[in-house]
């Protein structure tokens, strides 16, 4: 089963019976008629969804049988979730979630121990700014966190939020800075690559090297939105024009055609998943 998050709620694709449904939304196992907006899932190594809503927060959901939970609903007040915008979901091999919103910064869920902590992720902020986290990449023991206003790095170790480097270089600091940043992710040497709203960029050995439309090699859009990186050292891109692939070994960036199509196909990519090694295109 391939799980969509889509605006009438979370959907499930059955690729070999070519399948498709939409799973109402539910409260602690109770049928819902509302349709909540799918933006983020999130599937963790026991097989449960976490699905992160716009305006209704948080759900964790078992498939077999289908059950939802809202977390914050008002019979769990101590999970302060039931309100926001979740956009960045991730689960790390301690079992803990974490939780962009786009307004209170990054959300630390721990089930077993039934604790909750607020990170706020940009202290410099103006007065009614959000504190919004994008997406979230775990590397190094340091969670990688791209925000409206360039990159933030949370040290799992100490607990301490920092602004990342940009390694020490004034140039890609303020390119990255003033920039959104909508997709992280590491490849197989090491290197953490950065979308955003203006270009693409890969930081390793504490050097940035950046990558935008119209440069040798060249991307179809500036405008990033997707990154995921294969076994087959490529990094795959989905642009603001089409879907494209890194091939970091040849140094060439290929755009991807439908079969039999002369011309790359022009869409705005928005979510890349690998399943059973199948990459599957939003």
């Amino acid at each position: 089963t391939v799980w969509l998050g889509s605006k009438k709620g979370l959907e499930q694709f059955n690729p070999e019976a070519m399948v498709h449904e939409i799973m109402p939304p539910a409260i602690n196992g109770t049928q819902s008629v509302i349709p909540y907006e799918v933006i983020s899932i999130f599937e963790d190594a026991s097989g449960l969804l976490w699905v992160g809503t716009r305006f209704n927060g948080l759900f964790k959901v078992s498939t077999t049988p289908p059950k939802f939970s809202g977390i914050g609903e008002e019979n769990q007040p101590q999970w302060p979730l039931r309100s926001y915008n979740v956009h960045a979901l991730y689960c790390d091999d301690t079992g803990v979630v974490w939780a962009g919103t786009l307004t209170s910064g990054l959300y630390a869920l721990n089930l077993e121990q039934r604790q909750i902590k607020n990170i706020t992720i940009n202290k410099d902020l103006y007065s009614g700014e959000d504190d919004a986290v994008y997406c979230i990449c775990d590397a190094e023991e340091r969670l990688w966190l791209g925000t409206n206003n360039g990159i933030h790095i949370y040290e799992k170790s100490t607990g301490q939020v920092g602004e990342f480097s940009y390694g020490y270089d004034a140039k890609y600091a303020t390119l990255l800075k003033n920039n959104r940043i909508k997709a992280i992710a590491r490849d197989s040497s090491g290197g953490i690559w950065f979308g955003s709203q203006f270009g693409l960029y890969r930081y390793v050995n504490n050097r940035l090297v950046s990558y935008f439309r119209g440069d040798e090699p060249t991307l179809p859009s500036d405008d990033v939105n997707a990154l995921m990186a294969d076994d087959q050292n490529r990094l795959w891109i989905g642009t603001g024009e089409g879907l494209c692939y890194f091939d970091l070994s040849k140094g060439l960036i290929m755009p991807v055609r439908f079969a039999g199509q002369p011309k790359p196909f022009k869409a705005q990519i928005l979510s890349l998943a690998r399943k059973n090694d199948q990459l599957w295109v939003g």
